[in-house]
């Protein structure tokens, strides 16, 4: 069986979209370590300093998750 093959976007775009989300909800899809894709919605911590793994507030439990830039197939305002 072939290993499914996704188009993640353009690093640049992402950080594009994140500098100018500011507070706002967010929903990102991206891919985990493991290859399985995760849907998050949520916003960002703007006070954070931002490294390649970004966190997130997840809006549906109020916990801080994360994501990497380099794995995101679909961002978008929530």
């Amino acid at each position: 069986m072939a290993d499914t093959m996704y188009k993640t976007l353009d690093v640049d775009t992402v950080q594009m979209f994140l500098d100018n989300i500011g507070g706002e909800e967010f929903t990102v899809i991206f891919l985990k370590k493991d290859g399985t894709q995760r849907l998050l919605t949520g916003m960002l911590d703007v006070k954070a300093k931002r490294s390649s793994a970004i966190p997130v507030m997840e809006t549906a439990t109020g916990q801080w998750r994360s994501f990497k830039v380099d794995s995101v197939l679909s961002i978008n305002k929530a």
